[in-house]
């Protein structure tokens, strides 16, 4: 199992079933992917108006987004 402050990013489950003259077989497996949790929450205060972006990067460390997923305020 998990150890420490991980979280679940991907979870996979593939179950097989075969019904025939001679019986029943069945058959299952599971994968998951964890990866280690931030260290810790930040806790933002807004004291101004403002604009704000969720966009995607696709992993890359280059700060240009790939695309922008969202657009928001806070007023």
């Amino acid at each position: 199992m998990l150890q420490g402050s991980n979280r679940i990013e991907k979870a996979i489950h593939k179950a097989i079933i075969k019904v025939d003259e001679k019986g029943t077989v069945a058959s299952a497996a599971n994968v998951f992917r964890a990866i280690p949790r931030s260290s810790g929450i930040n806790t933002f205060n807004a004291t101004h108006p403002f604009l704000y972006f969720i966009t995607s990067n696709d992993g890359r460390i280059s700060m240009a987004p790939k695309d922008i997923l969202f657009i928001g305020t806070f007023c």
